[in-house]
């Protein structure tokens, strides 16, 4: 066995594996955190309160915490080395209590949210702002035996992930605290803040991985609050269609709700001829948002219980046959080990390009929360659970088995106040009437606020119009004025009336000599009997040959339609209708007749071109 092998498995089977566990408080003071204990065993267990270990610490007194998607990983033992009694969670908000001696960018009394992903701001990496890439905050060998490098520690993640303690607790110990804590304006509550922890940025990455622009078909495997937030990101970035793929009806309905379209993988089972049917030629980015728990193959459901394969990528594998040639794939749901039957050939031969990684905090979080406090964004969706800290395992069990409509479970510890909905606390009070986009009233306030803004906004637009009219006048008066005084007009009264004399109209064109006997106007006439200067052309010869000699040659195969066009474009094109035109104009066609007719364009090459094939002859009569 090598030398990395070995202290891998010492590592996994915890021998002299270095612990990031932090070190007590002096006083003893104990606190309730949520306790690993095995497969489905999680509980709320007293634990020493962390203390200042290291001199760029920060000790967070957590106000809100939330279970991820992917601590459900966790709950199914599903990630290596977790040990009992590792606390989990590693989306939190709080409020700093103490701080070490090189911490000089957060103080005691600030309220923060905490990253994820622990960076240590120093390494290339940080420098790059790649921080889940981290160097220098997780010193396992069992992750850089498994991928060959390490990447950035996590709190409550397992060892493999660096072992530190995670933030579904009371209090916190946050390392280097300068670049994994973001200070929160009071205009964010923390059912908002908590989500830029994680979801928001992570969904964020997803469509930044797949440089989706405007205009883009857009298909998003999972619904959960990162495929959600995932889709809201993609709407946000003006994406022209968005199509999510679940089985969880009143996640669907979440979707749908954001203005997209959904495939139901239970009602229609093979999900790539779906996305055939609804976009022919494929979307032009796929993103996998569902992670590798789950199989919906016999093969990898097969492989996975013999333990051939860790992960299984039905979904990563629907993600690349779908996509459209050329496309873009983007993988930010969870892959942690190995699996088989990776469709290879498909990625190589239709030329996609594929892309994955965790979520780059410290780089996208400012970002978001400027679009949260400017309200260009409305996540309050994704909460649909608002519970006490000590109802943690209740909580989890519900979102392992998605009941109740649950999307995502806010969890508060006693001191935070009791639970009582988005927003509650002692954090942010002001802002404890956030409201939720799915209720019937509130959404009423919100079309009546954006119908002000509107308002508010025209009036801004016309205060800037008429100060500028008034501006023009006023300097058009003042060289009246001047002109007036210059041409010996001595009278000011005279040169006032000069100025604000209105402007004369223009004196009516003679079109007499153009008039025929009946009284109808041939506005040719001057072309017909060459006396007319052609305006397109650089001659002023009233002799229309000598004017076309000297006019550029034109390449008439190119623009015989249209003989004045300068600009050489296809024949074709001139005869080709637009989607839009079709949509919008007196014989606009149905979606059906869309269908068929994008169906034709993109097996029918002359067709897409426009040019109508002539009817078949009819058989002949026998």
């Amino acid at each position: 066995m090598t030398t990395s092998l070995v202290e891998a498995v010492k590592e996994v089977l915890h021998i002299g594996m270095p612990e990031n566990t932090p070190k007590p408080a002096p006083s003893g003071e104990t606190m309730r955190a949520v306790v690993y204990h095995g497969t489905k065993d999680v509980r709320v267990d007293d634990m020493p309160k962390p203390a200042v270990t290291d001199l760029t610490d920060a000790i967070v007194k957590i106000t809100t915490t939330t279970i991820c998607g992917s601590d459900l990983h966790l709950y199914h033992s599903f990630i290596p080395e977790m040990k009992a009694g590792d606390i989990i969670g590693h989306e939190f908000v709080g409020i700093v209590e103490s701080v070490g001696d090189q911490v000089t960018k957060v103080k005691p009394g600030d309220r923060v949210c905490v990253s994820a992903v622990i960076a240590c701001g120093q390494c290339d990496f940080c420098r790059k702002k790649q921080f889940s890439l981290c160097d220098t905050t997780n010193q396992s060998k069992s992750m850089n035996y498994m991928y060959g490098h390490r990447t950035a520690g996590l709190f409550g993640y397992s060892h493999m992930t660096g072992g530190y303690a995670g933030g579904q607790a009371e209090y916190a110990r946050v390392p280097y605290a300068d670049i994994n804590l973001l200070h929160l304006p009071e205009s964010v509550p923390d059912a908002f803040a908590v989500l830029i922890a994680d979801v928001l940025c992570t969904a964020w990455h997803a469509v930044e991985l797949a440089e989706v622009k405007q205009g883009d078909i857009v298909a998003i495997w999972g619904c959960g609050p990162i495929g959600l937030a995932t889709a809201m990101w993609a709407h946000h970035l003006g994406a022209r269609r968005v199509i999510s793929i679940d089985a969880v009806p009143e996640r669907l309905a979440h979707a749908t709700a954001l203005g997209g379209e959904v495939i139901n993988y239970k009602q229609d089972t093979d999900v790539v001829a779906k996305l055939a049917e609804l976009v022919p030629g494929g979307p032009d980015v796929c993103i996998e948002a569902a992670g590798s728990r789950y199989a919906s193959s016999w093969q990898h459901t097969i492989q996975k219980a013999l333990y051939l394969e860790t992960d299984a990528i039905d979904t990563a594998t629907q993600c690349i046959r779908a996509c459209a040639k050329a496309g873009r794939v983007s993988l930010i749901g969870d892959f942690i080990g190995t699996a088989n039957q990776y469709p290879i050939g498909a990625q190589m031969e239709k030329g996609l390009t594929v892309r994955g990684g965790q979520l780059w905090v410290q780089k996208d979080w400012h970002m978001v929360l400027d679009k949260l406090v400017n309200k260009e964004i409305d996540p309050s969706f994704l909460i649909t659970h608002t519970m006490d800290l000590e109802d943690a395992p209740k909580a989890y069990k519900m979102f392992d088995q998605k009941e109740d409509g649950v999307l995502k479970v806010m969890l508060k510890p006693k001191h935070a106040g009791k639970p009582a909905g988005l927003g509650s606390g002692d954090v942010a009070p002001a802002m404890t009437t956030v409201f939720h986009v799915y209720n019937k009233d509130n959404v009423a306030r919100v079309r009546r606020d954006e119908a002000e803004a509107d308002e508010k906004e025209h009036q801004r637009q016309q205060q800037v119009i008429d100060a500028d009219r008034a501006a023009r006048l006023d300097k058009l008066r003042s060289r009246r004025r001047g002109a007036a005084t210059e041409s010996g007009d001595a009278n000011p009264v005279s040169a006032t009336v000069l100025s604000n004399a209105p402007p004369q109209p223009e004196p009516a064109k003679d079109l007499s000599s153009i008039q025929t006997p009946s009284g109808h106007f041939n506005f040719f006439k001057e072309l017909e009997a060459g006396t007319r200067r052609d305006v397109t052309g650089p001659s002023t010869s009233t002799n229309p040959t000598e004017r076309i000699k000297s006019e550029p040659k034109r390449d008439p195969f190119t623009t015989y339609l249209d003989p004045g066009k300068k600009v050489r474009t296809p024949w074709y094109t001139q005869m080709a209708i637009s989607d839009q035109t079709r949509a919008t104009g007196p014989d606009a066609e149905s979606e059906k007749e869309r269908r068929e007719r994008r169906t034709r364009d993109f097996y029918d090459p002359i067709h897409a071109m426009g040019i109508r094939r002539p009817p078949p002859d009819p058989a002949p009569k026998k």
